[in-house]
């Protein structure tokens, strides 16, 4: 029987293969990834690469942009804006009103197209005249002289019928200039049929003359005539109208 060679090779191929299969090993190792690489997490990557963990955000200030100036429109009942200056009515002459019912509830009742002149108008003459449109009503007394004269309060019975009430109180030692501005300043901003009353129809003359000097460019001849018609009397309150109107700066005629 043949004996295994397997014994007498041993001793020849151990120093020649030892050194290659440390080679091999060496090599091997060295292709292995590093321990920190095999300690990252799944899903890291390279920065700025897919999966890669964000860096912790650093706060900024924000500069703020200059604020634009932004102007409110008015809105609503309370908003206040300039009124509208209407088309000015024609003016003709004053004349005394025929329907004795209706002038039985003023002192000197008379119009001037849909612009009535009256003194003192009673509880019943100014519903009627809330019938007739109108809703501006122009008072030349203070409301406490109304109801002393009349016995109601024109206050609460315009705001019952929707009236406007401007109050101009007015008497021949201060009746002025700044008057008739408050006056057309009413006047002229309204629509409609429009009462002006005082208690006898004389200042409410004079008032109507002054507008017409001031404000429409009346001679002082002609405005003084219209106030008459309009129930201007002689008198104090006649001699503070002519004041008031030759206080104008002259205009021609229209």
């Amino acid at each position: 029987m043949r004996a295994s060679p397997t014994p007498l090779l041993t001793p020849v191929l151990t120093p020649v293969l030892t050194p290659v299969l440390t080679l091999v090993l060496t090599s091997s190792l060295l292709a292995l990834p590093s321990a920190s690489c095999a300690a990252k997490p799944r899903g890291a990557g390279s920065a700025g690469g897919p999966g890669a963990t964000p860096a912790p955000a650093v706060a900024v200030a924000a500069t703020p942009s200059p604020a634009t100036p932004v102007t409110p429109t008015p809105t609503g009942a309370s908003a206040t804006v300039p009124a509208q200056r209407l088309a000015q009515r024609p003016v003709g002459t004053a004349r005394r009103i025929s329907d004795n019912d209706l002038s039985a509830e003023f002192n000197n009742l008379s119009a001037d197209g849909d612009t009535y002149f009256g003194g003192w108008p009673t509880e019943a003459g100014l519903r009627a005249m809330s019938a007739k449109g109108v809703k501006l009503v122009v008072a030349l007394k203070t409301p406490e002289q109304v109801q002393e004269a009349r016995g109601y309060d024109p206050r609460a019975l315009a705001a019952e019928l929707g009236i406007n009430l401007v109050v101009i109180p007015v008497s021949p030692g201060s009746f002025s200039p700044a008057d008739v501005e408050a006056f057309a300043a009413a006047y002229d901003a309204s629509n409609g049929p429009v009462l002006v009353h005082c208690g006898s129809s004389s200042t409410v003359g004079g008032m109507w003359a002054g507008y017409l000097a001031l404000k429409r460019g009346f001679s002082a001849e002609k405005a003084l005539e219209a106030g008459r018609a309009a129930g201007l009397k002689e008198g104090p309150m006649g001699d503070a109208a002519e004041r008031v109107v030759r206080s104008a700066t002259p205009a021609a005629a229209p």
